[in-house]
């Protein structure tokens, strides 16, 4: 039997939602979304400075792994050796968030953490969560992206028509 009907311990969900954040450097917030179909991949190995993480339901299931979204590397003018580097004043990031058929979804939380500042860390997820959730750990929070923020987005809607999801109470 080949490998492609069957889950792997990697994949979260059995689709998506990609949520496009802009990101400047105090805030965060939604600049559009749509459904992918397939599972999110948890990658065994995290090293860029900034980690998202993306609790569904109060629950953490993936992990995304990425240098400052901000920063961007230029190559040099023909006449001149090495590369130029740039902080821009706002950056586009996509973010997947995994849902199962099926699934009752209350919440969705996406926080971006900014591990720039730890001069040592570790990479596999597990260590990630374990530093995330550690209060001693001087760990750099962006702004959180919350349903309430995706639900009022224009995209929504289609989204929701999509995936089952309700908007939030009020």
């Amino acid at each position: 039997m080949s490998d492609a009907g069957r889950a792997r311990p990697e994949w979260r969900g059995d689709r998506r939602i990609r949520v496009a954040l802009e990101v400047t450097e105090r805030s965060v917030r939604p600049a559009g979304m749509w459904v992918l179909q397939g599972p999110a991949v948890q990658r065994p190995s995290l090293a860029g400075s900034h980690v998202a993480r993306v609790d569904v339901s109060g629950v953490p299931v993936l992990l995304q792994s990425f240098e400052d979204p901000r920063l961007v590397r230029g190559v040099a003018r023909p006449d001149r050796a090495g590369h130029s580097y740039q902080e821009r004043a706002s950056a586009t990031l996509h973010v997947d968030v995994p849902l199962r058929s099926g699934q009752v979804v209350d919440h969705i939380a996406i926080r971006i953490a900014d591990l720039s500042g730890l001069s040592e860390r570790p990479t596999d997820p597990a260590g990630i969560v374990r530093i995330l959730d550690d209060p001693a750990v001087p760990v750099r929070w962006l702004p959180s992206v919350t349903m309430d923020q995706l639900a009022e987005h224009r995209d929504w809607e289609a989204v929701a028509r999509e995936t089952g999801l309700r908007r939030p109470p009020a």
